[in-house]
């Protein structure tokens, strides 16, 4: 029986050591992905709030309970649900973009009341 080289050995485990090697899991690729969840969070999350300061604006001066009310609170919905999914957020991320559809239908209507009796 023939001994192993010690250096066969070695280059074993480091071919080893490779095939276990994920570069998704790398720091730098982990921090890249960090930064860009909070980016994308943001963006949806100002898209959520601004465009429904923009819809409370104009619901504020329909009719409650009217077909164009209903609309002006629902329209943005699609939108959001599409950005959440393009940028691959789960379904945890939904109560916090609602919060902030509340809010900006809120103070878009209170805008409305306040610099246009």
């Amino acid at each position: 029986m023939s001994k192993v080289p010690s250096d066969t050995k070695k280059s074993a485990f480091k071919l080893f050591d490779h095939a276990l090697f994920i570069p998704a899991l790398t720091p730098r690729t982990v921090t890249a992905t960090v930064s860009y969840y909070w980016i994308h969070l943001t963006e949806l999350l100002a898209f959520a709030l601004l465009s429904n300061i923009v819809l409370g604006y104009l619901r504020q001066n329909t009719r409650k309970g009217s077909l164009l009310w209903f609309f002006y609170i629902h329209c943005s919905i699609p939108f959001i649900v599409w950005l959440r999914v393009m940028f691959g957020f789960s379904w945890q991320i939904i109560p916090v973009t609602l919060a902030c559809t509340v809010i900006g239908q809120l103070s878009g209507g209170w805008m409305r009341r306040r610099y246009n009796p």
